[in-house]
């Protein structure tokens, strides 16, 4: 597993509890054509509704898999971050699946976005998680384009 420099399939966010990040918190998302179906339809319908204008307007969304990091230590992936909140990465299904089993995480219950694009993917399990904000919109370009090849 290692950041890669463009966008992969794999989205790993900095999370946050209540405005703090505690335990190296992070959320992963698999950015796998099912998703983008998905984050592009509830999207498109949420603009056409003009719904969409602040980060409350959400979709039931399981699609980010939060990860609690409970060792003391600071775990391997933090340095992928540097200075940003979010980084894709180049890996095996494998590995990732690897940080779950050995780690706590819970499903996201909620995708938010505005109606420019900005996102976040939310769960009220345990004492509440959000990731650092993201350009749903660019994301949903670029697979786009992507797919059409």
């Amino acid at each position: 597993m290692k950041p890669s420099e463009k966008m992969t399939d794999k989205m790993m966010l900095k999370a946050y509890s209540y405005g703090n990040r505690k335990n190296y918190e992070i959320a992963i998302v698999i950015l796998n054509e099912q998703w983008f179906r998905y984050a592009r339809r509830i999207f498109a319908i949420a603009r056409s509704a003009g719904v969409g204008l602040d980060l409350k307007d959400g979709y039931r969304d399981g699609s980010a898999k939060f990860l609690i990091y409970i060792d003391g230590d600071r775990p391997f992936y933090e340095c992928f971050f540097g200075d940003r909140d979010i980084v894709f990465l180049e890996a095996d299904s494998e590995e990732i699946e690897l940080l779950y089993t050995s780690n706590e995480y819970m499903e996201s219950q909620t995708l938010l976005f505005t109606y420019e694009g900005i996102a976040h993917y939310r769960t009220s399990q345990d004492i509440g998680y959000q990731t650092a904000e993201f350009d749903l919109e660019v994301i949903l370009e670029i697979l786009n384009h992507n797919l059409q090849k």
